[in-house]
């Protein structure tokens, strides 16, 4: 018989953040097919969609420590 009170508990987001950042001070992402659905410089050219089951991750690590976004881009005036 297992016991009530010995059942696992789902860590929250914020949990899940802080154990993962394991006490960083600064997140370097790509945009590119992590934060945006496009998947491609030329894609990223012509519109920008950002996923939305990101959008709360993002918030939640930008409590604990700097968050950088990169991306390579095709040329200088893309930038």
């Amino acid at each position: 018989v297992v016991d009530d009170f010995f059942q696992p508990i789902k860590p929250t987001l914020a949990q899940i953040v802080r154990q993962k950042l394991c006490e960083g001070r600064k997140v370097t992402c790509c945009l590119i097919g992590v934060i945006l659905e496009e998947t491609s410089p030329e894609e990223l050219q012509k519109k920008a969609t950002v996923r939305s089951s990101v959008l709360e991750v993002l918030l939640e690590i930008t409590k604990y420590c700097d968050l950088y976004f990169v991306e390579n881009v095709l040329d200088d005036e893309s930038e």
